[in-house]
């Protein structure tokens, strides 16, 4: 699945930047309707002072406008809130299958059906804090600028009841926040059988025979209404008293 290997690498692209340079943005939000297709949003960036210092044939500039270009059921377009610049994609009514975690990568984030669940798992690299020198005024200072340039947020709408997650929950959706040199470990578990299959074959049936009953009811009504007015039409001669001389 294309959207499947791509939503892998770019979740790869962000944690390789994040642990390189801090100043990444990443907000993806996405709802599972009770048929299990999803919809929603990601955007993915960096800050435009380091754009604008970037390499434009370096990998770290984070060109994603061409990924999933054309593809069904997703527009891609730039992104800049005047902080960030990078690539926004809009998914819209995708089949589950194509969210499913990689197969053999436990760091790729991920929606799957287990039976009647829907299961959401992910981990994201989100750097090394512990490398940063504390006593080193620049350094503590430039470890609180990529702090404050870092941005990174996931939320995911479920149906049916919320068993366990350990995100932060509000109504249907679930939400996880990155912290700077600390992974981001993503889980949760709805219950949410998909709705039973609608019969067509039996309600055809039974509309077809409702049908027929309401015919035969309405033929019998009429019939009897004609039989009524012959009966009030028909008035036989009673002669009076007088015209028997």
């Amino acid at each position: 699945m294309k959207i499947k290997r791509t939503l892998a690498a770019l979740l790869l692209a962000v944690s390789v930047a994040t642990a390189t340079t801090g100043c990444m943005k990443m907000d993806m939000s996405l709802k599972v309707n009770d048929q299990d297709k999803v919809s929603g949003s990601m955007v993915v960036g960096i800050t435009k002072s380091l754009a604008s210092m970037a390499d434009p044939t370096s990998s770290s500039n984070l060109d994603t406008n061409n990924l999933l270009k054309d593809t069904k059921n997703v527009t891609v377009e730039k992104f800049d809130d005047g902080k960030y610049v990078g690539t926004r994609y809009k998914f819209s009514n995708l089949p589950l299958k194509q969210f499913a975690p990689t197969l053999g990568d436990t760091s790729s984030f991920g929606i799957t059906r287990k039976g009647d669940n829907l299961d959401v798992s992910g981990k994201m690299d989100m750097g090394d804090a512990s490398t940063t020198d504390t006593s080193n005024p620049f350094a503590a200072q430039m470890a609180k600028a990529m702090a404050a340039s870092f941005d990174i947020k996931i939320s995911v709408t479920l149906p049916g009841e919320i068993k366990s997650t350990n995100g932060t929950t509000k109504g249907q959706t679930i939400s996880w926040v990155g912290a700077l040199g600390k992974d981001l470990n993503m889980e949760a578990v709805s219950y949410a059988p998909l709705p039973k299959p609608i019969n067509w074959a039996l309600i055809g049936g039974i509309t077809a025979g409702g049908l027929a009953i309401l015919a035969a009811a309405t033929l019998l009504i009429l019939r009897q209404r004609k039989k009524s007015r012959a009966t009030q039409d028909f008035e036989p001669f009673a002669p009076t008293q007088t015209e028997w001389f």
